[in-house]
């Protein structure tokens, strides 16, 4: 079993939470508020520099999508970090 942090699933829901809404945005909001999501767009950009390529169409509605890949990440830091621990107790 695989424990990981809450703060890791904090970027894949919001990811998803703000694709799924974009529509529902765009119908309620004044024109001028419907411009691109300069935060929706930095954290995608921050996505695809890390994980790679984004989600997109009905998959990026879905918070598995952005988060498996991202369910892989803490796993390896987390077996470096017991290294690392390890090690310290050694010395």
């Amino acid at each position: 079993m695989t424990c990981r942090q809450v703060a890791s699933l904090a970027l894949p829901a919001f990811l998803a939470s703000a694709a799924n809404t974009q529509p529902l945005q765009a119908a309620i909001l004044p024109i001028h508020f419907s411009q691109v999501d300069s935060v929706f767009q930095s954290y995608k950009d921050r996505w695809l520099t890390i994980f790679g390529p984004v989600p997109t169409g009905d998959s990026s509605h879905k918070q598995s999508a952005w988060d498996r890949p991202a369910s892989r990440l803490p796993v390896i830091q987390s077996k470096a970090a017991k290294v690392t621990r390890g090690k310290k107790q050694l010395s």
